[in-house]
């Protein structure tokens, strides 16, 4: 799932920027500490494949533990006003404003973590991509 992320990510810079293009820099914020093994085991790594594969012309500067201000429901209007590039946050931490995700927090919906992460993913890759821009 990393390597096809990264090479999405390189395929639209390259498509967006030319192949000539200096260094782009990504911002991410998080509310999770860098310890976290979201942000140690999957974005530190991918980060650094990122800028591996792009040949450094990719490089995502990793901002953990809301170290650039605002509290983590203001992470998604930190993306959309261009503070940041990137974001790990939660769909409910602002309720009402991702109505069709708030199903995935449900108490008692989820049977096993691996079906309802099975179902959040279909979610991402049919709806999700339309609904969440």
């Amino acid at each position: 799932m990393i390597k096809k992320f990264s090479l999405i990510i390189i395929t639209i810079f390259l498509g967006a920027f030319g192949a000539s293009a200096e260094q782009v820099v990504l911002k991410y914020h998080s509310f999770l500490p860098m310890p976290h093994s979201a942000n140690s085991k999957f974005v530190k790594p991918w980060a650094e494949r990122l800028a591996s594969q792009s040949g450094g012309k990719l490089k995502v500067e990793i901002y953990p533990s809301m170290q650039l201000g605002g509290k983590p429901p203001q992470l998604v209007d930190q993306v959309r006003e261009g503070v940041v590039d990137l974001i790990w946050t939660v769909a409910g931490y602002t309720p009402g404003r991702f109505p069709k995700l708030e199903v995935f927090d449900l108490p008692f919906i989820a049977s096993t973590a691996f079906a309802t992460s099975q179902a959040s993913q279909e979610f991402a890759e049919t709806l999700g991509k339309s609904y969440l821009l």
